[in-house]
């Protein structure tokens, strides 16, 4: 993930950052349709398919991961058995405070050490 902001509202972004992936971690999605998200990423799926390089791009990289094409079928049915539970074991696997790292591009007003990333 990554944000934009001003030297003057890191702390603010991260404390944000922070508290979305604690609530990731609990199961609270903030209102959103588990449905809806899954529309979405099929509809974006389906609308990068209508790109020639996009599809070829696709094809060489399921050769080299997988050894085969992964059919646009199949990784439909991959998004919609996708359960929640599921998703929140992965948060907590994933944003473990000890694996987070923060890159930063710019000149911060504060001592990177006081940024609240525990």
């Amino acid at each position: 993930m990554y944000a934009a902001t001003t030297p003057r509202y890191v702390k603010q972004t991260i404390d944000v950052i922070v508290k979305q992936l604690e609530m990731l971690k609990h199961g609270d999605f903030g209102g959103i349709s588990l449905n809806d998200v899954k529309t979405q990423i099929k509809g974006n799926l389906l609308l990068s398919r209508e790109s020639t390089s996009n599809r070829m791009s696709s094809l060489a990289k399921n050769e080299m991961y997988y050894g085969r094409d992964i059919s646009i079928e199949e990784v439909i049915q991959k998004i919609q058995d996708v359960k929640a539970e599921a998703l929140v074991a992965l948060a907590e696997e994933i944003f473990q405070s000890s694996k987070i790292t923060l890159v930063t591009l710019g000149k911060l007003q504060e001592d990177i050490e006081s940024l609240p990333l525990s």
